[in-house]
């Protein structure tokens, strides 16, 4: 696998998937980001076997493949970098060299085949929602929400309706 984007772009993708990485797992692969390049995108993925984010950019991909690498190691790595591009080569035996500029790293990544298969939600409809909209949302609304999950765990999150094509969030403690 071998691809170049920019540097600055990618770094913010595995900083919002980092979020869905554990920091310590009975599976290894599960500490790493899920990084695959085909078709000039990137898909990046992590999963702590509970929640699961994935997030698509755009790349310039010379060689088409798919690795998982420590996602604490990379993120620290990517917000070092001095250059404006990047370029990601990994070979055959999972040793990936991260290239900016002068800088060179080499990781050592974990086979793609290792990383758990994330679910998929089959059925339903889907809907769109603007990134601000929802962010908005949640914050009038989170205040409300739990923190001792002793008496009602299910008071610890929202409930989202979706009702005549309008989506309500409402929480309580």
């Amino acid at each position: 696998m071998k691809f170049t984007c920019n540097t600055s772009v990618l770094a913010d993708a595995c900083n919002i998937i980092q979020r869905g990485v554990p920091q310590k797992s009975t599976i290894p692969a599960t500490e790493g980001i899920f990084m695959q390049a085909k078709n000039s995108r990137l898909t990046l993925s992590g999963y702590d076997l509970e929640v699961g984010i994935t997030t698509v950019i755009d790349c310039n991909v010379e060689q088409e493949g798919s690795i998982v690498l420590n996602a604490r190691l990379l993120c620290d790595i990517l917000r070092r970098l001095p250059s404006q591009s990047v370029t990601i080569n990994c070979d055959n035996h999972n040793l990936c060299k991260i290239t900016s500029g002068e800088a060179e790293f080499s990781l050592v990544g974990i086979p793609a085949d290792d990383y758990p298969e994330l679910p998929t939600v089959s059925g339903g409809f889907p809907i769109v929602v603007k990134g601000a909209v929802l962010k908005d949302m949640i914050k009038k609304t989170i205040f409300a929400v739990s923190q001792n999950e002793s008496k009602r765990p299910i008071l610890t999150g929202s409930l989202f309706e979706i009702e005549s094509g309008v989506l309500s969030v409402v929480s309580t403690d």
